[in-house]
């Protein structure tokens, strides 16, 4: 089909553009989107990955005149939350049921009988009642 008002598919015109314009919309979604957990989790994110799967399909919908649709999809991940740890101490209730202990501020990486000063997020830790100020 050798005609001007014709020329060969490429992923520039597939449905008019729209396929390369939503890849690069993803590009750009994705990339923000693995910065900002990046920034968010630190050295948790290391290895972390952001995929975005471009899948088009050719159907032959009519033998006889050689036509065909064009199907396109595009799928985007990004990396799910690390899984992250802290620690508690067992010990009994005042009604005598077992339970886990952690320090009056919160659980976090160090050992609950662990002397502890701030928060994470700075609020300064009684060292009298454990609470976070």
């Amino acid at each position: 089909m050798a005609s001007k008002q014709f020329v060969p598919l490429s992923t520039k015109l597939i449905d008019e553009g729209e396929f390369i314009n939503e890849l690069d919309e993803a590009i750009t979604e994705t990339m923000k989107g693995l910065v900002a957990f990046r920034r968010r989790h630190g050295d948790r994110s290391h290895k972390a990955k952001a995929t975005i799967t471009a899948k088009i399909e050719m159907v032959v919908t009519d033998v006889e005149n050689g036509a065909y649709q064009i199907n396109w999809k595009l799928d985007q991940s990004l990396p799910k939350r690390p899984t992250q740890s802290s620690f508690a101490v067992e010990g009994g209730t005042e009604d005598n049921s077992d339970a886990l202990f952690v320090r009056t501020s919160g659980s976090d990486n160090s050992h609950p009988d662990q002397m502890k000063f701030a928060t994470r997020d700075g609020r300064t830790i009684d060292p009298e009642t454990g609470e976070a100020r």
